[in-house]
């Protein structure tokens, strides 16, 4: 991978196919509905719009396309649209001629032209502003660019792949974005659910992290214990599958084990270094927020069924040992 001034940025001529499929794994009926999709859209020109949390994995999904069309073998590029100034956007993306600004003593291919044959993934695509959004909605409707200082206009051949993690409809109606722009790149709008919305895929994508970072790290790590199992399972992923694969990252590093337990899954998040001494961050360890969830859940499980602890397992999504685990643990016996 190629960096281009700024490291939000990225340029890639090959795609690495390694770790294309991080993320993109599940048999929930939203992810087999989303991969369908993609099977029949990705060998098209057409802009595709994904939309969903962050963390939820659009930018492995753009590869994902990328790599099963015809421009595979193009360069497949990637930019943060949040964070790069207005200024500095059109030129990364335009380019420039010599003398179009001050310190511009060479011209500049832009992106879009090195891009050629290939595809630009525009991430987080609602953060550009109005004037360039402008620009943008021009190339996409003639093919054309022209760069930054220059009358000339240049022909590209670039297929666009948008990502947002904010509904877009919404900037429209504010103001905020165009709507003729919204509408030329939602030509195949895709939805990436959030991991809560396909938790049948969790013990897939538990059991794919913990390979991967155990092959890593060079670590025979052989299972999870059940307790821990159940809780990353039963665990509200508000970061989505980022998180989670973080989670697991941290307990395979931590653990001495041959084995991920619960002291691990639950193991305390430090505080950014980076954060000014003025100000301590209190970050709550991760094993108090699980087991307060846990413990109300349960309490509220058992109260509901009138103490039928098999009853309660079922609603709970969990076994009966876990659940006798849980309760002397939280002490409900």
């Amino acid at each position: 991978m190629k960096f281009l001034s700024h490291d939000m940025v990225t340029y890639t001529r090959k795609m690495d196919k390694a770790g294309v499929e991080d993320m993109i794994i599940g048999n929930s009926k939203l992810m087999q509905d989303l991969m369908s999709q993609v099977e029949k859209i990705s060998n098209s020109n057409a802009t595709v719009l994904l939309q969903g949390e962050t963390g939820t994995g659009k930018s492995l999904l753009a590869k994902k396309i990328h790599e099963k069309s015809s421009r595979k073998d193009g360069p497949f590029i990637t930019i943060d649209c949040g964070a790069l100034s207005d200024s500095l956007f059109e030129t990364e993306l335009f380019g420039h001629v010599k003398g179009a600004f001050t310190n511009a003593v060479n011209g500049k291919k832009g992106l879009l032209e090195e891009a050629q044959g290939g595809t630009v993934f525009l991430d987080e695509i609602s953060e550009i502003r109005l004037p360039t959004q402008v620009k943008i909605l021009h190339v996409l409707q003639e093919k054309k660019l022209r760069q930054v200082g220059s009358n000339r206009q240049i022909s590209i051949d670039v297929r666009f792949i948008t990502a947002t993690s904010i509904d877009l409809k919404k900037q429209v109606e504010k103001g905020l974005f165009r709507e003729e722009l919204f509408y030329r790149l939602a030509v195949i709008p895709l939805y990436l659910p959030a991991l809560r919305e396909r938790q049948r895929d969790l013990p897939l994508l538990i059991k794919y992290f913990l390979n991967k970072y155990s092959r890593s790290y060079s670590k025979s790590i052989s299972h999870i214990e059940p307790d821990a199992f159940d809780t990353l399972c039963n665990f509200c992923w508000e970061g989505n599958i980022r998180e989670l694969s973080n989670v697991i990252e941290r307990a395979v590093l931590l653990t001495d084990k041959n084995r991920i337990t619960m002291d691990c899954i639950a193991s305390n998040q430090l505080p950014d270094n980076n954060l000014t001494q003025e100000r301590e961050l209190s970050v709550p360890a991760l094993k108090q927020v699980i087991n307060n969830a846990e413990k109300k859940a349960i309490i509220k499980a058992l109260s509901i069924t009138e103490n039928n602890r098999s009853e309660s397992a079922r609603k709970l999504g969990i076994s009966r040992r876990a659940l006798y685990y849980k309760m002397k643990l939280y002490g409900l016996e």
